[in-house]
């Protein structure tokens, strides 16, 4: 079990998908966010064209080699990180657990990292994110 608390940055992590929304040109966009809970920094926000792991994978991959492996990732029920498959896990979520070599924290009711991640989110979405204008 990972602890709420960290001590130091790279102890957790937190990641999941800002819903989505469409572009200007129509296309759903799905946003990708892995933040640091002990800086409470934002380590990449990247808009990716669906969930599934084949998109998402390289960007764990990229933020692995840009910041280091964290002690743990933790994640809601959703996907890609969760199915109704076995023991609930994805292909995404085991993908992550072998390149840690380290289980991820996996919940199912909102820990304290997830609140924090969803209220990055809110800030996220309005500081950032305007109304597509229609030409």
């Amino acid at each position: 079990m990972v602890p709420s608390a960290t001590t130091a940055p790279n102890d957790l992590w937190t990641a999941d998908f800002k819903g989505q929304f469409r572009t200007g040109n129509g296309v759903y966009c799905y946003p990708l966010t892995i933040a640091d809970q002990h800086t409470r920094f934002l380590l990449t926000c990247h808009g990716l064209l669906s969930t599934e792991t084949l998109t998402a994978k390289p960007i764990f991959e990229r933020t692995f080699r840009a910041y280091g492996l964290p002690r743990a990732i933790r994640t809601d029920n959703g996907m890609p990180f969760a199915t109704t498959s076995l023991h609930g896990l994805s292909y995404q979520r085991e993908w992550v657990d072998a390149a840690r070599h380290r289980p991820s924290a996996h919940s199912s009711g909102p820990a304290a990292g997830e609140r924090a991640h969803e209220r990055m989110h809110r800030t996220l979405k309005r500081r950032a994110v305007k109304p597509v204008q229609r030409t």
